[in-house]
């Protein structure tokens, strides 16, 4: 019988950087989640848990490159080449991070304007 990991424990297991990295935004991502949910389903073996991790097709990747990561698992081909992500999908990342720290704030309205929000937000992530 295979050994029973979560899709996101496959995924750490098996990709490289910075192909970990993209796997774990993607799935995290709600635009891209399966019915299942996020990533802490079951699933029987390696290969199916990059398959059926999420809509791979509405990625910036896209499911050729699923299907390139599929076969370099299986020992079949080289890992594709990384886009390099977009100005445009690192803000949208950051604008994410911040929501969840905003949505995660116990004290939200010691803030006295978003632009002082911002700044404290930026300076937890990258330092002061």
């Amino acid at each position: 019988m295979s050994e029973q990991k979560t899709v996101r424990e496959w995924g750490e297991q098996l990709l490289p950087e910075p192909y970990k990295s993209q796997f774990m935004a993607n799935l995290d991502n709600p635009e891209y989640k399966l019915p299942e949910g996020d990533g802490a389903y079951y699933v029987c073996d390696k290969y199916n848990s990059i398959l059926h991790s999420f809509y791979w097709k509405l990625t910036p990747q896209g499911h050729d490159y699923r299907e390139q990561i599929d076969d370099w698992i299986k020992g079949d081909g080289e890992l594709p080449e990384v886009p390099q992500s977009t100005e445009r999908q690192q803000s949208e990342a950051l604008l994410m991070e911040f929501a969840e720290w905003w949505n995660n704030l116990e004290d939200a309205f010691k803030y006295e304007s978003p632009k002082e929000a911002v700044t404290d937000f930026l300076n937890q992530k990258y330092g002061e």
